[in-house]
């Protein structure tokens, strides 16, 4: 008898009217012989994405953001103990990349992983480490 896995070990149940799965009508995936495409996937089992960025072009222009940044951080070098203006100055910089960053990686990655298949998004992963 197969373990039940909410991650998805399961797949083409039906759903009650509350939409809680019946068990005994699923098919462990490794019967099923195919994984189902994304499109065959329900909204609410996907990543929530468009959270982090609405659009790919978004991305991109955030990507640009980014790489326009990352030469500011030499206006730092041998001045941090100058100031504490110049020091929170830092800090700011530091914490607005490294967001900025964040949101960059985990959109690319998330894209990347929903199908290895599609380049554009594999693509997206190379130019954020470039």
């Amino acid at each position: 008898m197969p373990v039940f896995c909410p991650s998805g070990l399961f797949y083409g149940g039906k759903r009650d009217m509350i939409g809680e799965i019946n068990y005994k009508e699923e098919k462990p995936i490794a019967e099923t012989k195919r994984i189902p495409e994304r499109s065959e996937i329900r909204e609410e089992d996907k990543w929530a994405i468009h959270d982090i960025y609405a659009t790919d072009e978004l991305w991109e222009e955030d990507l640009k953001k980014i790489k326009d940044m990352i030469p500011q951080v030499g206006a730092f070098a041998g001045k941090l103990g100058e100031s504490a203006d110049t020091l929170l100055a830092f800090v700011k910089w530091d914490e607005n990349t490294t967001v900025l960053f964040d949101a960059l990686g985990n959109y690319a990655m998330r894209r990347s992983d929903e199908d290895a298949r599609v380049s554009k998004y594999q693509a997206m992963v190379g130019n954020l480490m470039s």
